[in-house]
């Protein structure tokens, strides 16, 4: 098998209930899974690893709203890896069987340790929400407190 009959990229389209993405394509390290969200009308943005996706066990775990597209592509250079094929320091065949490269299959279900992973997560993005509006709840608290105490001192000087 050559490098060419293997998939480097795909794209799905997210319905907001799945969290890991199938990663069809070897790669040596996560470093060289790169992704990117397209949104419905076309604006693209670039993933950064270790803060908006995780890569585990050939899946790319990141939270897509739904009706937008996640695109997960091998981000190294196949020309370098051509060589190495070539000079019979890379064997795709042994590495990845044809049978296991899949052509448009539908997304397999995560397994244990992802949905583990998807979970922290959740959680984690549920804290920092619960946080964030505890913060803006106590900056209005101050704010209000400090229009007030302004206000009463205005009406003491008028008096």
């Amino acid at each position: 098998m050559s490098l060419a009959a293997i998939p480097t990229s795909v794209k799905y389209l997210s319905d907001g209930s799945m969290a890991a993405w199938p990663v069809p394509f070897p790669f040596g390290d996560a470093a060289q899974v790169a992704v990117k969200v397209v949104a419905a009308e076309g604006a693209e943005r670039r993933l950064t690893l270790g803060r908006d996706y995780v890569v585990s066990r050939n899946c790319v775990v990141s939270v897509v709203p739904a009706g937008e597209s996640i695109v997960i592509w091998l981000d190294a250079a196949l020309e370098t890896a051509a060589r190495m094929q070539a000079a019979g320091a890379l064997s795709v065949d042994a590495a990845v069987p044809a049978a296991s490269v899949p052509v448009a299959a539908a997304p397999a279900g995560p397994d244990a340790a992802t949905l583990q992973l998807l979970q922290e997560l959740r959680t984690q993005v549920a804290a920092l929400s619960t946080e964030r509006d505890n913060a803006l709840v106590q900056a209005r608290q101050i704010a209000a407190d400090e229009q007030v105490r302004r206000l009463s001192e205005e009406g003491a000087a008028q008096l």
